[in-house]
């Protein structure tokens, strides 16, 4: 059987529906996740004699770079994502 592939309009619905099913996963692991390396990080680096400020500095960075990492993460995974009424998908141009 031959699938049509038809396009619908990004209501804001749908867009809502998309960033909640980002957002609240990105959040929920990089706060777990930024918590732990934060932790573990700052233990590490006491232990080393580093000093409190940089130790913020150097977490707060890694901190970052994690949360974009997750948030990248999840929106490589949303992709081919089926939901109630659409999936995401790519479509090649030419």
């Amino acid at each position: 059987m031959e699938q049509l592939n038809q396009t619908i309009e990004a209501t804001w619905g749908i867009a809502v529906k998309i960033w909640w099913w980002i957002a609240w996963r990105s959040f929920l692991v990089a706060m777990i996740g930024g918590f732990l390396l934060g932790f573990i990080i700052g233990v590490v680096l006491g232990i080393a004699g580093v000093d409190l400020v940089n130790i913020q500095i150097i977490s707060g960075l890694l901190g970052g770079v994690f949360g974009f990492m997750v948030t990248v993460f999840f929106f490589k995974k949303i992709i081919g994502k089926k939901f109630k009424n659409f999936t995401i998908v790519l479509l090649k141009t030419e």
